[in-house]
């Protein structure tokens, strides 16, 4: 039996309710009346849970629990998917006069991969949301890490990014997430071949390079005991490079 989650928000209140097939919507109108209805994951909904849907829009009323008269609901309903919503309707998963009905305005989100200037803020986010249900004390994450997580292709969009974060929460043993948190990201992909080819090879190398050259800079900085003039010598590298490596990588001196 198909489970579907529905979300009903109403005034100050805010409802989560699993709704099991052939049971009534009624109750989520209820909760939802002057208010807003937020249906996740729309096209996963049985058809027949559709039809009752549909019923309750366009009638604009419903029988209360327990009632013997129909009551006027006003309802503001938001849907979401996350798959190609006219392909859902062409296989016959989404009614095609519910999602004519729904579909009064049409938000299109990108996936994460085209919008990589918000991968830092939703990094963070999950960082401390992580932090907190781990009750474990995190910092920012550093430069170099941000920069592999904006290189990577996000198949799995914002809910994949959520679980490489907290795996990285999890792998900091400094309240820092850093570069080699992250390095399972490229290991997964090499083992999972399928899916590796959606990075190009010109994105690997060049995480390869910075994960690389991090690792470098942090291991001689701990020989000279942060003595940067002698870390660039060793480095074969000038001053001014090695400082702005160290401000990029996110290594603390």
């Amino acid at each position: 039996m198909g489970l579907t989650e529905i979300y009903a928000a109403s005034c100050r209140y805010y409802y989560k309710i699993v709704e099991q097939i052939g049971l009534s919507p009624k109750l989520l109108f209820e909760l939802a009346n002057s208010g807003t209805l937020f249906i996740d994951e729309l096209e996963n909904m049985p058809l027949i849970m559709q039809s009752k849907l549909l019923r309750a829009i366009d009638e604009k009323r419903i029988y209360q629990l327990g009632g013997t008269k129909p009551a006027d609901i006003d309802v503001r309903i938001i849907a979401a998917t996350n798959t190609d919503v006219l392909k859902s309707v062409k296989e016959k998963k989404l009614r095609e006069d519910l999602f004519y009905r729904l579909c009064e305005f049409m938000i299109i989100l990108p996936p994460l991969r085209e919008r990589v200037d918000d991968i830092p803020f939703l990094a963070n986010k999950f960082v401390a949301k992580t932090a907190l249900e781990l009750n474990k004390q995190m910092g920012a994450i550093e430069n170099g890490a941000v920069d592999l997580l904006k290189q990577f292709p996000w198949p799995g969009n914002v809910r994949e990014l959520k679980n490489v974060i907290k795996r990285a929460v999890l792998l900091s043993d400094n309240g820092v997430v850093k570069p080699e948190h992250l390095n399972f990201i490229i290991d997964d992909r090499w083992e999972n071949k399928s899916t590796f080819p959606v990075m190009p090879l010109r994105d690997v190398t060049s995480i390869a390079v910075k994960d690389a050259e991090s690792r470098a800079i942090r291991q001689v900085m701990e020989i000279v005991k942060g003595n940067k003039t002698k870390a660039a010598s060793m480095l074969d590298i000038d001053y001014k490079t090695l400082l702005t490596k160290i401000k990029a990588y996110g290594i603390n001196t």
